[in-house]
């Protein structure tokens, strides 16, 4: 039979009158009491309702179990995860990340994040939204989307409110070459008769005394 008895102090005398020593019952008591309290060292283990430990805590430690035992410690922090111990308190808050608070992406840009391991933004920026010519292989450009100044329509000049600035087009893509007019007969080969005026206006004499009248270059009457 183990020698352990159960609390509160059993009711017989703690000396026993037939052996002048202490009775049967006191001495399981009390050896049950030298138990819990740890057999001498004051320290109650956990199968006795214990800690197993007489070390003073600090501030944020708790008692995490170990194999049988308890053991004091505080709580780790991992990457992202803030944890602050104070007398009696302990707050874990998520870290802050340097990513500024407030909305990314507009009409003309695309947000760009940076991620951790972790699943959390490290960075995040607004990216300009450019687009490689390259990469548009079809469909057509809506009219309302061309105005003002480009660059690269036909890869020889720009167009500036209907105002070409450029060198002049050659004759083998459309255009006459020159930049004045002068020059552009001679490129087409006109000659001076596209100088003539055609749309002359007035009143000429005939050899035999007639009188033409000329409208825009058209004869109205002859008399």
């Amino acid at each position: 039979m183990l020698n352990t008895t159960q609390i509160p102090a059993p009711r017989v005398p703690l000396i026993d009158e037939r052996t002048g020593t202490i009775s049967r019952e006191w001495f399981r008591f009390l050896n049950n009491l030298y138990t819990i309290l740890g057999g001498g060292d004051g320290i109650i283990n956990p199968t006795n309702g214990g800690t197993g430990t007489n070390a003073i805590p600090t501030n944020g430690q708790l008692l995490i179990g170990d194999t049988g035992k308890y053991k004091l410690n505080t709580l780790t922090q991992g990457n992202g995860i803030n944890v602050t111990n104070g007398a009696g308190s302990i707050t874990v808050n998520v870290a802050n990340t340097g990513v500024t608070a407030g909305t990314y992406g507009t009409a003309s840009n695309v947000p760009t994040y940076a991620v951790n391991a972790q699943g959390q933004l490290t960075s995040s920026v607004n990216t300009p939204i450019a687009i490689d010519a390259n990469q548009i292989t079809t469909g057509t450009i809506n009219t309302a989307r061309i105005s003002g100044s480009y660059t690269g329509i036909t890869g020889v000049g720009t167009l500036t409110v209907g105002t070409w600035n450029a060198t002049a087009i050659a004759v083998a893509n459309g255009g006459t070459g020159a930049t004045t007019a002068a020059g552009a007969r001679t490129n087409l080969g006109l000659g001076t008769m596209a100088t003539q005026n055609t749309g002359a206006s007035g009143t000429f004499t005939t050899v035999d005394s007639k009188t033409v009248t000329v409208v825009n270059g058209i004869i109205t009457s002859i008399v």
